[in-house]
């Protein structure tokens, strides 16, 4: 089961356009845990379906850096 955790309010900012899996979740919520607001929601990058394994890779790189996703990624 998949669940979606897009910040309320916050839809038109989504850049993450792929499929949701337990991984992804989960990094999302430590995410969200530790930088106080949800990946999807960093305006300054966009990834698609077919860059899920960037995405999980980008934000398990930003939790053991401690860098958010702008700041790793740019």
């Amino acid at each position: 089961m998949e669940r979606n955790i897009r910040n309320v309010g916050e839809d038109d900012k989504i850049m993450w356009y792929g499929r949701n899996t337990p991984e992804l979740i989960n990094l999302k919520e430590e995410y969200k845990k530790k930088f106080g607001y949800n990946p999807d929601g960093e305006m300054e990058l966009e990834y698609g379906d077919s860059d899920y394994e960037d995405y999980v890779h980008d934000i398990k790189m930003a939790l053991e850096t401690g860098k958010d996703l702008a700041d790793l990624v740019e």
